[in-house]
């Protein structure tokens, strides 16, 4: 298969000012007696780094014609373009935490904005979406939103124990209020390269009257931002059933998005033939026990959560019933800055053909 890179080669910066030198030397320029300060030479680098630009955006031009080929923004102009998709943006993740007024140095009134809470070691930050009061000796729960939007601010439930806002005598926490998750609103990366050229691509199917597996996909990932994990299952028997399975990358899809999704799609996508079933995904907690080994010079708590940040983003990628293998995360933690060596105990967590997994990093530690 003919790639671009076949067609049109990427000039680099050293490759424009070879050939600017050698049109130089053949018009008698003393292009060998250039010190490394002299104006000429500043010249020809300056214009060869203009020339490798220009090279850049150029194949960049020719990529956005194609939509395997685009990404970034010139992804978004194709999509917008030509398929009437806009990529889904980043969520910032919303829950309910408790605040205790164990000092009774009550009442305490805060408005929106005005308290902040964190995990443990402060790598994650969230703040007061809406006003309270906290009476004497009392307890009151409050909506918080993430400090930035991203799957990273999904912690578990009991993870929220610092208050970053000072009051003296008052504790916090976020335990599960009787639902599963303190999570109100699931955050979430902004959408990927890669799932917004599969949704390009699944359009096509979308104009037929009859569904098929990438029609429903289409439909289930664009109707709602949340949805990022589609799974589709045909009966064998040939009866007509077919069950669809949703997740976000986060972990299942809620409730509230497979009614929407199941909705739509039993009216306006499924042919008169069949039998669709929306499930929300499996979910299964997977525990990462062990230890990362940090370089000298690196804040380890840090590194800590930038590596538990890796893992949510490996884990939040992989398709729906996807094997799980310890190497694979050994491979992502070794990518984290400051990290030198890994530790990472064998898990046994082979999921079912419609669960996704959710990392718990309770008990991963680190050490010089």
């Amino acid at each position: 298969m003919t790639t671009l890179d076949e067609v049109l080669k990427e000039p680099t910066r050293d490759d424009a000012l070879d050939v600017l030198i050698a049109f130089a030397r053949l018009a008698g320029f003393p292009t060998t007696s250039w010190t490394v300060f002299s104006l000429a030479r500043q010249l020809f680098e300056a214009e060869g780094s203009y020339f490798a630009e220009l090279g850049k955006a150029i194949k960049n031009i020719a990529a956005s014609g194609f939509n395997r080929l685009a990404s970034g923004r010139w992804l978004d102009i194709l999509s917008e373009n030509f398929y009437g998709n806009v990529r889904k943006p980043a969520i910032t993740t919303e829950g309910i935490v408790q605040l205790s007024d164990a000092g009774n140095i009550g009442p305490v009134t805060k408005g929106p904005g005005e308290l902040w809470v964190a995990n443990a070691d402060a790598s994650r930050r969230y703040v007061s979406a809406e006003g309270f009061t906290l009476l004497r000796g009392g307890t009151t729960s409050v909506r918080v939103k993430g400090e930035s939007p991203g799957v990273a601010w999904n912690l578990g439930n009991g993870t929220l124990v610092q208050l970053v806002t000072s009051i003296p005598g008052v504790t916090v926490r976020n335990p599960d209020p009787g639902t599963g998750s303190w999570i109100v609103v699931r955050g979430d990366d902004a959408e990927t390269d890669a799932s917004l050229q599969q949704r390009n691509e699944d359009k096509w199917s979308t104009i037929g009257s009859a569904a098929n597996e990438a029609a429903y996909r289409y439909w289930a990932t664009t109707l709602v931002s949340e949805v990022r994990r589609v799974k589709i299952i045909e009966s064998s028997i040939g009866d007509g059933r077919v069950s669809m399975f949703l997740a976000g990358t986060g972990g299942a899809a809620s409730p509230t998005a497979v009614a929407t999704v199941d909705a739509y799609c039993q009216v306006n996508v499924r042919p008169l033939c069949s039998r669709l079933a929306t499930n929300p995904a499996g979910q299964r907690d997977v525990p990462i026990v062990g230890v990362v080994f940090v370089s000298q010079g690196y804040d380890v708590s840090r590194v800590l959560s930038r590596a538990q940040e890796a893992l949510s983003g490996h884990f939040s990628a992989l398709p729906i019933g996807a094997p799980l293998y310890t190497a694979a995360i050994v491979d992502v933690l070794m990518e984290v800055p400051g990290i030198y060596n890994v530790d990472v105990a064998d898990f046994s967590a082979a999921l079912g053909p419609t669960e996704v997994a959710v990392p718990n990093f309770a008990f991963l530690s680190a050490t010089r």
